[in-house]
């Protein structure tokens, strides 16, 4: 009995106590830590979408905000939702190597006009009129880019 009694502490000071010491640094979160840029509705991050032709542009989608853009890997984010018909924006998907950009959101998809605006102000969005009212949740596109499949 005395000798399971050590195995288990020898255990337990060996296999247990260093997660418990080193499991956070005295200093967490001081320095690396997310930082909010949202304009402040909230809501959560649908969809991160990496550009399949600008290198560094990164599209984000949120359920309360719509969609932003980013030129320099994420670290800044330019709001581009100013024509979109809701602020819920699910997902993002575009043509690899062409010129159409699709956002699926809460009352419908719309096609990007001007997504590769130097400016992202510049960008803008018309509704794919046969997905109006519908919420689009998932769009993909054929290589081709003869087949765009819009789904709830």
């Amino acid at each position: 009995m005395k000798f399971t009694l050590r195995i288990q502490s020898v255990l337990f000071l060996f296999l247990i106590c260093p997660f418990w010491v080193f499991a956070q640094e005295e200093q967490w979160g001081e320095n690396d830590r997310w930082e909010s840029l949202n304009p402040g509705a909230g809501g959560q991050v649908q969809d991160i979408y990496f550009d399949k032709n600008v290198e560094g542009r990164l599209w984000f989608s949120s359920d309360m905000e719509g969609v932003y853009r980013s030129d320099d890997f994420g670290e800044s984010w330019q709001y581009v939702s100013n024509d979109l018909s809701h602020g819920m924006a699910f997902c993002i998907e575009q043509e690899a190597g062409g010129e159409k950009l699709y956002q699926g959101g809460l009352y419908g998809a719309s096609i990007a006009i001007n997504p590769n605006a130097v400016d992202p102000h510049d960008v803008s969005w018309e509704m794919i009129d046969i997905t109006k009212g519908d919420a689009i949740a998932a769009i993909a596109v054929s290589s081709d880019f003869q087949t765009v499949v819009l789904a709830p």
